[in-house]
């Protein structure tokens, strides 16, 4: 007979397992490290200034802003350690999410294993561990992941998992106080956790079978408190920049049937991980009779069939829908906050479920099964690897990113424009203007960003006059748009009308304070009409406000040394 595995052994598996776990899943994704910033990472990193420091001024921006619609402070102070470890380069930043996610993988591991001891407390251990790394396998090395690991701005799911994870983990433990610490440092990092109270009521339910009472509901009350707040402050923040849809523009079917395609969506996704896109737009016309309503429903109900041909009833089925249902059910489109249909990041911490019940049935497999059920999980395991691989390159910038969108829904705004956006900073802009009409044509009501977007990348392709067109009538209709302002200074500049040029880039800094380009442009036209002391006086406001950037502090450096060369002639 063997000997029975003690719990030094069972902790050395253990331990094992999580090392090998962390590695595979770092391997799986290292492609990012070469990756550049792609999308919202231009606003949430490059161009935002207020978490590049450590003093007060800094700390308190961090710690109060609603900047893109969110409140993470969590999040701004993770840039700011990246900012002050790799400035601006984005081998650190996305290095950073690499060992967040590897090290999420590792937390569901130890997550999966405890719940699997649970909801089989006869289960052969060495099985319960083999089902528990396959689970956390599946979730960690799979292309929905990629966009939450590859985008720098998506670094708020990363860090709200890595919580998220632990607080269930401490409470299934026991560890209550534990439990809601980590789930306030959830709260701060993003408020899709929201639902976490009512999912530690689900475990209670299955696999804890605590029995219901009064005192169950009593002792969640600090967590449904966070989580009120939290949702408080998230509907403020998208409230605060317009970004929620109202219901004339998205009716109530609509939304029901948003929420319906959705839910069979990730579920589809998830088992078949093909034509993966960045962005799924929102059609223009959704009712719960179209064809996407009835696929969904299909979906579902193809995996409730699954589910029970598996033997998960009772009260494992309904914990598992349970906690789908509510940890999609922020992102379903019942607030909608955005021009998207469906998005893949939002299944980060949403399937873990699924990946918990793969992982379930190796281990529950009759023992004549259970080689051949392990290899077949193994191996689909392992197919996810060039399956991440692949969308990691599809992630390495915006041109890459993009073009699979524009070419699969040609109409789509978002798509058009932010492909235009990449290729004129890819050195393209001849390429871009296409995609800048076609997202002009496709802008319903504000149209703003497509006509800039077009002017840019007219006038960086030589077409200054058409340019010059775009923005002034743009201007006649939004006069008080800085943006349009300073780049139709630099467009006048071209032409050779500084003085004009001039007038604009000073009304576009009065209109933003923030706007050190427009500072820079200034003090470089006065610089050349001769008016070195006026000039001086705007490249220091532009060095001060982006101290970082090179070109804003070489051009004032230089200024003062001509200034002090004249001095001593």
């Amino acid at each position: 007979m063997k000997p029975a595995a003690g719990p030094a052994s069972g902790a050395k598996r253990a331990l094992a397992l999580g090392a090998a776990l962390f590695f595979l899943t770092a391997l799986a994704f290292s492609g990012i490290l070469r990756s550049a910033f792609v999308w919202d990472d231009w606003a949430f990193v490059v161009r935002t200034l207020g978490y590049r420091g450590w003093d007060w001024r800094h700390l308190h921006w961090m710690l109060t802003t609603f900047t893109m619609s969110t409140y993470a402070p969590l999040g701004w102070l993770s840039y700011a350690l990246d900012y002050s470890l790799w400035g601006l380069s984005p081998f650190g930043f996305h290095l950073t999410n690499l060992l967040l996610h590897s090290f999420n993988a590792v937390l569901f591991f130890g997550l999966a294993a405890r719940l699997l001891r649970l909801a089989f407390p006869q289960g052969e251990r060495r099985a319960l561990a083999a089902g528990a790394f396959l689970a956390a396998l599946l979730f960690a090395v799979h292309p929905l992941r990629v966009e939450s690991v590859s985008w720098v701005s998506q670094r708020r799911d990363l860090l709200s998992g890595l919580f998220f994870l632990a607080a269930l983990r401490f409470y299934v433990d026991g560890r209550r106080p534990a439990a809601f610490g980590a789930f306030v440092l959830a709260s701060l990092s993003k408020p899709s956790v929201v639902p976490l109270p009512a999912v530690l009521l689900i475990l209670d339910f299955y696999p804890l079978r605590r029995r219901w009472s009064g005192r169950l509901l009593l002792e969640k009350a600090p967590f449904f408190l966070i989580a009120a707040a939290d949702a408080s402050l998230a509907i403020r923040a998208q409230a605060v920049t317009g970004n929620f849809a109202s219901l004339s523009q998205h009716g109530l079917a609509a939304r029901l049937a948003q929420a319906v395609h959705g839910l069979g969506f990730y579920i589809s996704k998830t088992a078949v991980p093909s034509g993966l896109l960045a962005h799924y737009p929102l059609p223009g016309a959704l009712s719960l009779w179209s064809p996407m309503t009835a696929w969904g429903l299909l979906i579902l109900a193809a995996a409730a069939g699954v589910m029970r041909w598996l033997g998960v009833r009772g009260r494992a089925a309904a914990a598992l829908w349970a906690y789908y249902l509510v940890m999609l059910s922020p992102v379903l489109g019942f607030l909608q906050n955005g021009p998207q249909l469906a998005a893949l990041r939002y299944s980060y911490l949403a399937c873990l479920g699924w990946a918990l019940l793969a992982g379930a049935a190796a281990a529950a497999a009759p023992v004549a099964w259970r080689r051949w059920v392990c290899a077949g999980l193994a191996l689909a395991a392992a197919a996810g690897v060039p399956l991440v691989r692949a969308q990691v390159r599809v992630c390495r910038d915006d041109v890459s990113l993009w073009a699979p969108v524009a070419a699969r829904h040609p109409d789509s705004f978002n798509a058009n424009l932010n492909l235009a956006d990449g290729l004129i900073r890819a050195g393209a802009p001849g390429a871009a203007v296409p995609y800048a009409r076609a997202a002009l044509r496709a802008a319903r009501g504000d149209d703003r960003l497509a006509v800039l977007c077009l002017a840019r990348a007219l006038a960086l392709q030589g077409d200054l006059e058409e340019a010059r067109r775009r923005l002034a009538g743009l201007l006649q209709a939004r006069p008080d748009w800085s943006p349009a302002h300073d780049l139709l200074g630099v467009v006048l500049t071209r032409q050779g009308r500084p003085r004009e040029a001039l007038g604009h880039f000073e009304r576009a800094a009065a209109l933003d304070p923030r706007s050190a380009q427009a500072r820079y442009n200034a003090g470089v036209i006065l610089a050349g009409a001769g008016r070195p002391a006026e000039a001086a006086g705007w490249l220091e406001a532009a060095a001060r406000l982006e101290p970082e950037e090179p070109l804003y502090r070489g051009a004032l450096d230089k200024l003062r040394s001509d200034l002090s060369r004249d001095i001593h002639k």
